[in-house]
C-alpha cells in the first residue's frame, strides 16, 4: 500500500478498540497505548458490492455506524492489498445470497474465492483473490466499457472517507489477473500479487492509450486533490449525498474497450461535476 504511517503507529480493527477501548478512553487527551489506525476491512467488499450490484443502503448503513475515534487514532481505508478481498465482513451485514451473487460475478471476472471450513464441517466464502481493476470488469449484468470508470468512482469514494487513504501498488497501474503467476506458485494470492518487470511497466505507462497509464495518471491528479482537503475530510454523517443510491450501471457506449487495449479518447461529453460538500471545501 501507498501509505504514510507516523513512528510507533501500528494498525487493528475497529473491534480492538470497540472491545472496552472507547468506553475506557473517556477525556479529550487520551489516546489508545496499543493501536492507532484503524483496518476498513468490510470498506473493499461493501464497495465491491455497491458498484457492481447497483445497492448502495448497505454501504451506506455501515458508514454511518462509524464512531468517532479517540485523539490520535484514524481509519485506514482501502479498497485492495497484498491480500484478497475479505469476506467475513459481509456476514450478517448481507443475505447469503447477495455474497454468493458476488463470488460467483468475481470467478466470472477471473478471480478465485477461497474457503474457510466452518465447525459444522460446512465450506463459506473467506477470501476473493482478483485485481481490483478486473473486479471493476463490470456489473452483474456481465462486462461492460465502464471499467477504467468504475474503478475510478471506487477510488474517489475511498479517499473521500474521513481517514488515511491506502492504495495498493497494483491499483495504481491497473494490473490484471496474474494466473501465471498463481501457476508459478501454487498460491491464490499470487493473482494479485504481480511482479513487474521495469521494462514492461515503463512501457505501458508511456503509451497514451491504455489503461496503466489512464488510471496511474489519474489516480496521481486525485491524490494531489486529496493532500490540499482539510485532515477530517468528509465527516460520516456528512457524506456527499450522491454516494446515496447511485447507480452502479452507467447507461452503455458504443466503444467496446478490452483491459490493457488502446482506448479511443471519448467522445461523449464528461458528467457535470457536483459541488464539493461543506466538510471537504477547503478554507
Amino acid at each position: 500500500m501507498v501509505a504514510y504511517s507516523p513512528p510507533g503507529r501500528s494498525y487493528f480493527g475497529l473491534e480492538r478498540l470497540s472491545d472496552g477501548g472507547l468506553d475506557r478512553l473517556s477525556g479529550p487527551v487520551d489516546t489508545p497505548d496499543e493501536a492507532h489506525l484503524v483496518y476498513q476491512f468490510p470498506l473493499p467488499p461493501l464497495l465491491l458490492h455497491t458498484l457492481t450490484s447497483g445497492e448502495a443502503g448497505t454501504l451506506a448503513t455501515w458508514l454511518s455506524s462509524l464512531p468517532e475515534l479517540p485523539p490520535g487514532c484514524s481509519y485506514l481505508n482501502f479498497t485492495a492489498s497484498h491480500d484478497g478481498i475479505g469476506v467475513r465482513p459481509l456476514e450478517g451485514r448481507m443475505p447469503a445470497h447477495d455474497i454468493e451473487a458476488l463470488t460467483e460475478l468475481m470467478h466470472r471476472f477471473g478471480g478465485f474465492v477461497s474457503m474457510r471450513a466452518n465447525p459444522g464441517g460446512e465450506d463459506t466464502p473467506y477470501e476473493i483473490n482478483i485485481t481490483w481493476f478486473d473486479a471493476m470488469k463490470g456489473t452483474r449484468r456481465g462486462a461492460d466499457p465502464w471499467q477504467v470508470e468504475r474503478f475510478l468512482c471506487s477510488q474517489n469514494l475511498m479517499m473521500a472517507l474521513q481517514g488515511i487513504p491506502a492504495l495498493y501498488l497494483h491499483s495504481m497501474t491497473a494490473s490484471l489477473n496474474d494466473h501465471e503467476g498463481v501457476e508459478r506458485s501454487g498460491r491464490l494470492r499470487s493473482l494479485n500479487r504481480r511482479r513487474w518487470q521495469r521494462e514492461e511497466l515503463d512501457e505501458l505507462l508511456d503509451s497514451r492509450n491504455t489503461p496503466t497509464r489512464e488510471v496511474f495518471m489519474a489516480l496521481k491528479r486525485r491524490l494531489a486533490v486529496r493532500r490540499r482537503e482539510p485532515a477530517r475530510c468528509c465527516h460520516r454523517r456528512e457524506c456527499p449525498p450522491w454516494t446515496r443510491g447511485a447507480s452502479a450501471s452507467p447507461p452503455p457506449r458504443s466503444d467496446a474497450h478490452a483491459a490493457q487495449a488502446p482506448r479511443p479518447p471519448a467522445t461523449s461529453p464528461r458528467p457535470a461535476r457536483h459541488p464539493r460538500p461543506r466538510c471537504c471545501a477547503g478554507s
